[in-house]
């Protein structure tokens, strides 16, 4: 039996265990470093969700609220190693999705890009998960993610799981979005080059297809 919880605690077992899923699941030009994940739960500002499992941590989520948005970013989601294929994910995505109707907000998150990298298989069946679970992409918009860790930027897509579904989303709140995003995740000016590079690709109206 799987329970979800908010974690707040930085100095508890169950923050060592998620910290343990965090670091092996993403690769480092992906993740922060552990200080900065540690900071942003201990002020509030990240939300730390954990899936136990008889005491132990098993599943971990971060989400963010972006400021002044109805949005909520799937920061990170990961599953230990030894319990992937058991649908715990899936679990904490319809758990999240129905919270999110509820308080009127919507769900977004960065997925790799499968026209990029090597692991074509593996990122097409992580879009095809999202799918499955309501979540669609924003077309035509070339996202991508910033080195967090060394100099390796990522290609990303955005998809969306809405509150109040709708087929388009004005390209001016799409680049309010994403400039958040960058601003409050990774500290990036709306001035930057690699923002303007995203933001030229913004038509007026965006299909979320």
């Amino acid at each position: 039996m799987i329970e979800f919880l908010t974690l707040k605690d930085i100095n508890s077992s169950h923050f060592k265990e998620m910290m343990e899923i965090y670091l092996n699941s993403f690769p480092e030009n992906e993740r922060h470093p552990d200080k900065i994940i540690a900071n942003r739960i201990a002020s509030g500002k990240e939300i730390c969700y954990i899936g136990v499992q008889t005491s132990k941590v098993v599943f971990m989520a971060l989400l963010w609220p972006l400021n002044g948005t109805d949005f909520i970013l799937i920061d990170y989601l990961a599953t230990k190693k030894e319990n992937r294929q058991s649908g715990l994910a899936k679990s904490f995505i319809n758990y999240i999705k129905q919270k999110s109707i509820k308080d009127s907000k919507n769900l977004i998150l960065e997925v790799e890009d499968p026209k990029f990298g090597t692991n074509t298989n593996e990122r097409e069946k992580r879009i095809t998960f999202y799918r499955k679970l309501g979540f669609k992409q924003f077309a035509d918009i070339k996202y991508i993610l910033p080195p967090l860790q060394g100099d390796q930027e990522t290609q990303m897509l955005l998809m969306v799981f809405q509150s109040f579904p709708s087929e388009f989303i004005d390209g001016k709140q799409a680049i309010e979005l994403i400039s958040r995003i960058y601003s409050e995740l990774y500290g990036i000016s709306k001035d930057s080059q690699l923002l303007k590079q995203i933001k030229d690709t913004i038509n007026e109206q965006v299909r979320i297809i």
